[in-house]
């Protein structure tokens, strides 16, 4: 029979936590604490899974090392990075806010590819599954002064291509091509996808 499995996701964001638990499944967070240097002339596709690789490897490392604790049921461990890509090159994380400025006064008006890996580590067998999601948006020709705003609002801060789409009416942002949930960050119909893929047995 098949053992039941306990969940980790491999992440702080908030986001990604509601996203996960809309799915209807329990799980732990353990945010990994990685180096998210994007590394030169890799597309933008592999940095997206490279991280959510190195994300969940991280926290699968930890868990092997750790002390048995009172549940001893196997893991399935999910690592998702979210990256924006433009004219082929990655936009990562702001550096700061004037740096944020910069990053949606290149963007506006344009589209950018929105791309998340996925990963998921079945402590069991040590199987590793990584993919990726890939969503278009198309963002409006904002002024100066709206971009100085939304960045002076703290919702650009860590956020990769200096943006967020949640679930309100984001005027930055025309139209999405795509899955809705892969451009906030978790890209939930893959996840359930290599998930029931994957054979484990979750508890929701």
């Amino acid at each position: 029979m098949q053992p039941q499995f306990r969940i980790v996701l491999a992440s702080a964001s908030e986001r990604r936590k509601t996203l996960l638990a809309r799915m209807g499944l329990t799980f732990d967070v353990m945010p990994a604490d990685v180096d998210e240097t994007i590394p030169d002339c890799m597309p933008p596709e592999q940095v997206a899974e490279s991280l959510a690789r190195l994300k969940a490897e991280t926290i699968a490392e930890m868990l092997h090392n750790r002390k048995p604790s009172g549940d001893s049921r196997p893991t399935l461990i999910i690592g998702a990075d979210t990256v924006v890509a433009f004219e082929h090159e990655v936009i990562g994380k702001p550096e700061d806010r004037a740096h944020a400025v910069r990053i949606l006064r290149r963007l506006r008006n344009t589209s950018q590819r929105v791309i998340t890996g996925v990963c998921l580590i079945n402590s069991l067998t040590g199987k590793t599954t990584v993919d990726h999601e890939t969503s278009i948006v198309t963002m409006a020709d904002l002024s100066d002064e709206q971009i100085d705003n939304y960045v002076a609002s703290g919702r650009a801060d860590d956020k990769a291509g200096a943006y967020a789409v949640q679930e309100d009416c984001d005027p930055h942002v025309l139209s999405i091509e795509g899955s809705f949930d892969n451009v906030v960050g978790l890209p939930t119909e893959l996840l359930d996808r290599l998930i029931k893929n994957s054979g484990v047995r979750l508890l929701r």
